[in-house]
């Protein structure tokens, strides 16, 4: 099917892209500023292969460091975390995102944004539109988890064809279907009903306020953190403003029932951060309903299917006033529900081609053209989505925070000279400290030789070495992104 390739060859540009980021070295962890013994680095900095000098035939724990010499300055002093030149623009959810879809990342701690949009998406049966006014907000509470709060806040159905739905007055006399809220579609006992999945009590042309969206996103991994990709989990409540038949059935743009929803979303920046690509699932669990209405002895029901959601695009020049975004989403109808004549696809799946404008850091302007691919028997498939941001990063409070996590490493030897033909092993110590508290890694490398040791002490053998000087390097990773090198040489001698 077109659809599915559509999808599929989104998923593959995606994951292509990143395994390809998984294969290469993580750049947050690349050596880069030298040091001396005694000295250190720090953030993924490390010393070039210069050699350090301590104080010879000393134990470690009373060594005495060498005279201290200034580390040469490295000019990409730099925390993982950047503070873009534009502000990331949030969904139509109010979490960070395209259009209608959002990536992996969260806010950080103390930003927030504000979005108002407007869309308009197709639906049948029926050829009904419905145009979407959608506030939202959303916070950072922590680096790692956001709230957001979500509003529809009109809600307005168009129905082209009021004969294709069973609550339409022009059905008012037909049969009831069973024990269902609806009548037949059809003057007949016993044929199905038909019905809007998602808008279950569309009738007419009618406009009205609908549900309030209460979401949590936990950020498990961020790119602006180091990782290799961004991945989230999310939350959300569905709350209704009406819940009684009456209500239901004078509102038509909600289902009345509280709801709960999980979802994912994985986002990376591919092709040297030239776009993002995101990829999104969710599923909401909706409960089935009975009312007691007048006229009838037993309650009627309505039972909905839950909604598979999924979706993929990318955005486009990510760092650039104008961006360029394109999506694919469907949404996928699960379960058991009550009986309903779709008259063509039940799934609708929609795409999206739109543009976002930065008017300034904190502001930009999203206009999309959205398109359904497989209602065809909609008379009308178009719709859009336009959308006014401001947002808030609180990225120097960031950059100051990750910047006092520093990791700092030294190390010293208990002798810096021993001849080549003694067996006498030389002890090396690193000592190293992070001022975030996280716990330590050390790997160690000689330049010649056998080294062997657990944590910050190792044993270097010179079995066999001509004379000469050799240098010890200790690496140290505090598994948030930071390492620190130390080195220091011994000499052999005749």
């Amino acid at each position: 099917m077109k659809i599915g390739a559509h999808f599929a060859l989104a998923a593959l540009v995606f994951f292509s892209a990143a395994g390809a980021g998984f294969a290469g070295d993580d750049k947050t962890a690349t050596p880069k500023e030298p040091a001396v013994s005694g000295g250190a680095s720090s953030h993924g900095e490390s010393q070039p292969a210069a050699a350090s000098v301590a104080s010879p035939a000393v134990a470690p724990a009373a060594a005495t460091p060498a005279p201290a010499v200034p580390a040469p300055q490295s000019s990409s002093d730099e925390v993982p975390s950047e503070t873009p030149k534009w502000d990331p623009m949030p969904a139509s959810s109010g979490n960070p995102g395209l259009l209608t879809l959002e990536t992996g990342e969260t806010l950080s701690k103390g930003s927030f944004d504000i979005v108002g949009g407007v869309s308009k998406v197709s639906r049948m049966p029926a050829t009904v539109t419905v145009l979407q006014v959608q506030p939202a907000f959303a916070y950072g509470l922590t680096d790692w988890l956001s709230f957001s709060v979500e509003f529809d806040a009109w809600n307005h159905i168009h129905v082209d064809e009021p004969a294709e739905l069973s609550l339409s007055p022009v059905n008012a006399l037909n049969p009831m279907y069973k024990n269902t809220i609806y009548p037949s579609v059809l003057p007949a006992t016993g044929f199905p009903p038909a019905y809007v999945e998602d808008f279950p009590f569309a009738a007419s042309n009618y406009g009205d306020y609908g549900e309030l969206d209460l979401g949590f996103k936990i950020g498990l991994l961020s790119e602006r953190r180091g990782n290799k990709l961004s991945f989230s989990v999310s939350n959300n409540f569905y709350v209704p403003t009406k819940t009684g038949y009456s209500g239901l059935i004078g509102n038509q743009v909600q289902n009345g029932r509280f709801s709960y929803e999980v979802g994912l979303q994985a986002s990376k920046a591919l092709m040297h951060k030239s776009f993002i690509g995101t990829v999104n699932a969710s599923y909401r669990i909706l409960p089935s309903a009975s009312y007691n209405v007048a006229g009838f002895s037993t309650p009627l029901v309505l039972h909905q299917a839950d909604q598979l959601q999924v979706g993929a695009g990318f955005i486009m020049f990510p760092d650039k006033r104008l961006q360029i975004i394109s999506e694919y989403d469907a949404l996928i109808f699960v379960g058991t529900a009550t009986a309903n004549t779709t008259y063509g696809a039940r799934d609708p799946v929609d795409s999206i081609y739109g543009l976002r404008v930065y008017a300034a850091k904190h502001v930009a302007l999203d206009v999309g053209y959205r398109y359904n691919l497989n209602l065809t028997s909609d008379k009308d498939r178009n719709g859009f989505v336009v959308k006014l941001a401001v947002a808030s990063w609180r990225q120097k409070r960031e950059t100051a925070a990750a910047q006092e996590d520093r990791l700092v490493s030294s190390c010293v030897v208990d002798k810096t000279s021993v001849a080549a033909s003694s067996s006498d092993l030389v002890e090396a110590t690193a000592n190293a400290t992070d001022s975030a508290g996280h716990p330590l890694m050390y790997s160690w490398t000689a330049t010649g030789g056998e080294i062997s040791g657990s944590g910050p002490y190792a044993r270097w053998s010179h079995a066999g070495l001509a004379p000469g000087s050799y240098t010890l390097t200790a690496r140290v990773d505090d598994g948030a992104g930071h390492s620190s090198t130390c080195m220091i040489t011994v000499t052999l001698t005749p």
